[in-house]
């Protein structure tokens, strides 16, 4: 990453604000904001905060409230497939930086809730149709993929900023299609406040305190329930220990498939496969910035009821 990159970055999160769009500084190493997001699916992160942060990276946010939909095309198969289901308007389009494609569509601000969703599934990895809209984030051009180090590049002139000045409207046969794998409105976790930074000014760093006795002085399902985990029933005790049924956090889960462990706040969705640390979690879902402070956070709060 150069000065250069830096700069670019902030220009082109200057132009998404201007386009009405909720750009937010994204790390380099992983696909994840530097600030808290679980308070900004609902208003603009400020230029000023977005401009603190020396990256090469702009993840925007998606969903009815900035009028943003995206479908993401992984693998060439997914691209002739999404062709076929119907006719596609010229609109901005851009590669993923992964081997994908991104095409941006505009939508309309009122209506029913467009989730995350898969529209299709391939056999294998790196091959989806997947809608991004209400509280989903994309990356977009020009950060680096974190992983293969190629930049997101809009596919052509024609197909970009450069050639519209703004994303064509999502034809209606798009927003008609039913998700591919439960067919089924997902649940979606309600809005989460975002935690006070322990950076703020005027606050003292607290005393270091072990995550095992953090933990236990926790009670993790009230904690997983403010974040906005949408937990089920009673925790049940197995051989591994005692957990919480829930549903998952980031895709369209009708019926339960995750668990968060209580003693130790791991969560597991069996769907998926995605595992995460507690303090992860709440990365995961908005409520902080970075595991560390969601950990400090945490050990500070026990500190507090100890003493």
């Amino acid at each position: 990453m150069t000065p250069l990159d830096v700069a670019e970055c902030r220009r082109w999160a200057a132009f998404y604000r201007s386009r009405g769009f909720n750009p937010l500084p994204s790390r380099t190493d992983a696909k994840r904001p530097l600030v808290r997001f679980a308070d900004l699916w609902e208003k603009p992160l400020p230029a000023g905060a977005f401009d603190r942060f020396e990256t090469s990276n702009v993840q925007v946010m998606t969903g009815r409230r900035w009028g943003l939909l995206v479908i993401d095309l992984d693998g060439p198969e997914a691209a002739e497939r999404f062709d076929a289901m119907g006719p596609v308007p010229p609109t901005w389009a851009s590669h993923s930086g992964g081997g994908g494609r991104h095409l941006w569509f505009a939508v309309p601000t009122e209506g029913r809730p467009l989730p995350k969703a898969f529209l299709w599934r391939g056999d294998g990895g790196h091959s989806a149709i997947e809608r991004l809209c209400d509280r989903s984030l994309i990356l977009a051009p020009p950060s680096i993929h974190p992983k293969t180090g190629r930049r997101y590049r809009w596919l052509d002139k024609r197909r970009s900023p450069l050639g519209m000045g703004k994303p064509a409207p999502c034809p209606a046969w798009v927003l008609q299609l039913a998700p591919e794998a439960a067919r089924v409105e997902p649940i979606v976790s309600a809005p989460v406040a975002a935690r006070p930074s322990r950076n703020a000014p005027g606050r003292a760093p607290g005393p270091w305190i072990p995550w095992r006795e953090v933990v236990a002085r926790l009670d993790v399902p009230a904690v997983a329930r403010s974040w906005g985990v949408r937990t089920v029933g009673e925790p049940q005790r197995r051989p591994s220990g005692t957990w919480l049924p829930c549903h998952a956090i980031d895709r369209p889960d009708a019926h339960p498939s995750a668990a968060i462990h209580v003693e130790t706040g791991a969560y597991i969705d069996s769907g998926s496969g995605l595992k995460l640390r507690f303090c992860e979690l709440a990365v995961a879902l908005g409520v902080y910035a970075t595991d560390r402070e969601a950990f400090e956070d945490l050990g500070e709060s026990c500190l507090a009821r100890r003493r």
